[in-house]
């Protein structure tokens, strides 16, 4: 090596960087929308081949991302023409899907369906460990921690207030124990009305009975306008009785990703403190 050039020897090495940092070689399904969410926060927008028709990228006529599902119900014929390098699923993904692509010789990653605000901290930094970016994704993860730590702090001085989260309707749905929506609730300081309950269908008199001062109702169009129509009829509540009865977007809700997850948070804190 004595006599090879030093700036080639410059040159070679910061081609390899560039080459191994580079995502241009990685052709990505994505199987959960949260998921590929996290594949555009890290870089991966143009590299995702294929998606269903819930994720982001469904609806980019901009993107290269064929469609090919949704996400109960995938189509592997299509996957496998796609010829990726990797599909992103998680624990909710049909398992028969999961086993029919592994048999095909496909590297299929399972992420874990989010039980908490930590598990999904991990999850981005499992995608990350997938696709080469560990420093990225540790770098967005610890700024979400530094400022979920503030947010904390911030509404440690409200007085706890009592939370009920509207999920869907008929039947009524909420978010009970061991759900990262009972944990965006305790981040900010709220008590959630459903966390004694390994179940998240409710009644009407459970609501009632537990008179929430903030009634949160994840977006659901004309269907939520309906559920605010209908809880303002029973007055007695504390949350009709001082109107506050709020939205939620659903996408940032459903599909939850870094860094907007801790600005939904702290959106969330507004709307059960504010007078």
């Amino acid at each position: 090596m004595g006599c090879f050039p030093r700036y080639k020897i410059i040159l070679v090495a910061l081609l390899v960087i560039f080459y191994s940092k580079s995502s241009y070689a990685l052709r990505i399904v994505s199987l959960t929308p949260s998921i590929t969410k996290q594949l555009i926060s890290l870089g991966f927008k143009d590299n995702i081949v294929g998606c269903t028709s819930y994720c982001p990228l469904a609806n980019d006529k901009k993107s290269r991302a064929q469609i090919v599902g949704s996400i109960m119900d995938i189509n592997v014929e299509a996957i496998v023409r796609l010829k990726p390098d990797v599909v992103f699923a998680n624990s909710l993904t049909n398992i028969k899907t999961v086993n029919k692509l592994k048999n095909l010789n496909l590297r299929v990653e399972i992420i874990d369906y989010h039980k908490s605000i930590d598990d999904i901290l991990h999850s981005f930094i499992k995608v990350g460990q997938i696709t080469g970016m560990v420093e990225e994704a540790g770098k967005i993860v610890d700024i979400s921690k530094n400022k979920l730590e503030k947010i904390k702090n911030k509404y440690k001085k409200y007085q706890k207030t009592k939370v009920f989260f509207v999920l869907g309707v008929n039947p009524l749905f909420t978010a009970p124990n061991g759900t990262y929506i009972d944990d965006i609730i305790s981040t900010v300081n709220g008590i959630n009305i459903a966390k004694k309950l390994n179940f998240g269908m409710v009644s009407k008199e459970f609501v009632l009975k537990n008179d929430p001062e903030v009634i949160l109702i994840m977006d659901m169009g004309i269907a939520s306008q309906e559920v605010i129509k209908e809880f303002k009829r029973y007055r007695s509540i504390t949350a009709v009785k001082n109107n506050r009865l709020y939205t939620v977007n659903a996408d940032r809700l459903g599909s939850p990703t870094l860094p907007d997850l801790i600005d939904l948070i702290d959106e969330i804190g507004i709307m059960v403190h504010e007078r």
